[in-house]
């Protein structure tokens, strides 16, 4: 626990003066958004693996793929969804790693049960050790703001 306190004490909540200049209604929808289509590519990714064993069976060659995307059949629609819940995928797990990494250890609590698993936020409430939502606020906020900066999902007032 002292390693993970001093991590902690490197990261910071950012300051109200910061996320009162955006709408936080829209900003956290926006953010909420970007995570289910997140966790729904993460679904397909995991999907296309079988799918790839048997794409890959049917297809000698891999780089046909890249002409398939242009067909309107079934068949290239599944591919047209593999390839984009990968691409999708790759260009965010990277970006969301390091979000994460200036999270202090309240702002991961946050974004793991109430962004990421969708748990109300009167769950969190003992394990990030406050007595209220009005207490979470600058917790929430914060986080959800450094999500939205990194993927420009910020709305200003």
């Amino acid at each position: 626990m002292a390693v993970e306190k001093l991590l902690d004490e490197t990261n910071y909540l950012l300051d109200k003066a910061i996320w009162e200049k955006y709408n936080m209604t829209k900003t956290k929808a926006n953010v909420r958004n970007f995570l289910t289509a997140y966790k729904e590519s993460h679904a397909l990714a995991i999907k296309s693996i079988a799918l790839n064993q048997k794409l890959v069976s049917q297809i000698s060659d891999f780089k046909v793929f890249t002409s398939v995307r242009t067909n309107t059949g079934g068949f290239a629609e599944k591919v047209n969804k593999k390839l984009d819940a990968e691409t999708f995928i790759s260009y965010a797990d990277p970006l969301i790693k390091e979000v994460i990494k200036t999270f202090t250890l309240k702002e991961k609590a946050y974004y793991e049960y109430c962004l990421a698993q969708d748990y109300s936020e009167e769950y969190i409430l003992p394990l990030v050790e406050i007595s209220s939502r009005t207490g979470l606020k600058p917790i929430k906020y914060s986080c959800v703001l450094k999500v939205a900066f990194v993927f420009d999902l910020q709305v200003l007032k």
